[in-house]
């Protein structure tokens, strides 16, 4: 799971929209994970550690494995790595949401620096509950537009096939 470009320091997308062009058969899910639903159900404790905690998101966390095999299936290659720091508790619409991003946090600041690490893995496995998944079956001339704050997403797995999307991020 990700937010789109959490790595970027200004200038993210806020909303993401995708079109379904070419989608194969039972495969190619888009997975979402509500960062509402998931703060809302931390322990008490959980979120007073977390209120005033900072992420740091990389280009080159564990998702860079699918943007640098995209790279070499295009012959280019990132000239580097990107970083930024972003609250992991963010208000949307009055309403408080993490702002976790597994595929590119790789560190929690301002917090005890014994608790950093602890509250990372903690987070991230909290936010891939089942309880907060919804999985969106895809069919040609589908549109699908979320919040980057709010909501996490992924692609399920896709074998053997193609998978066409038209992207569109909105500021």
């Amino acid at each position: 799971l990700h937010q789109d470009t959490s790595y970027l320091a200004k200038d993210r997308p806020r909303y993401t929209m995708l079109m379904g062009i070419e989608i194969p058969t039972g495969q190619g899910n888009t997975i979402f994970s509500s960062g509402f639903n998931a703060y809302e159900k931390l322990p008490e404790e959980i979120k007073n550690k977390i209120k005033d905690a900072t992420g740091i998101f990389s280009s080159a966390g564990p998702i860079a494995v699918t943007r640098l095999e995209r790279e070499k299936d295009m012959g280019i290659k990132s000239s580097e790595s990107m970083e930024a720091e972003h609250s992991i508790v963010k208000i949307v619409n009055n309403k408080k949401t993490l702002y976790v991003s597994p595929g590119h946090l790789i560190k929690i600041k301002n917090v005890e620096e014994k608790d950093s690490d602890f509250l990372k893995n903690y987070l991230i496995e909290h936010v891939n509950k089942e309880e907060f998944i919804f999985s969106y079956e895809w069919s040609k001339g589908d549109i699908c537009l979320w919040d980057n704050l709010s909501i996490l997403h992924m692609a399920s797995e896709i074998k053997r096939c193609r998978r066409v999307m038209h992207r569109i991020t909105i500021k």
